[in-house]
């Protein structure tokens, strides 16, 4: 990804200016946190919690035990699966 400022200098010190307004700052991480308040996209909203995909070796994807399942059965399932 191009970095959304340019260096430049003032007074033989670093600079860091914004490509898309008149933003300027000596701070790396400052011109970062600027672009991502003003112009980077939110990242989107997740509906519910993460679900890990397990894929075994000959690429079919494993289910995994959600909470309320008999977990030792499903995990004993798994383990069968994966080998």
């Amino acid at each position: 990804m191009t970095k959304p400022f340019t260096r430049g200098t003032w007074h033989g010190m670093t600079t860091y200016q914004c490509t898309l307004c008149q933003f300027d700052c000596m701070n790396e991480e400052t011109a970062l946190a600027h672009y991502q308040d003003h112009f980077a996209e939110p990242a989107p909203e997740l509906n519910g919690p993460p679900v890990p995909l397990i894929i075994d070796s000959s690429g079919t994807t494993v289910s995994v035990p959600t909470v309320g399942e008999d977990t030792d059965e499903a995990f004993a399932l798994n383990m069968r699966t994966l080998k």
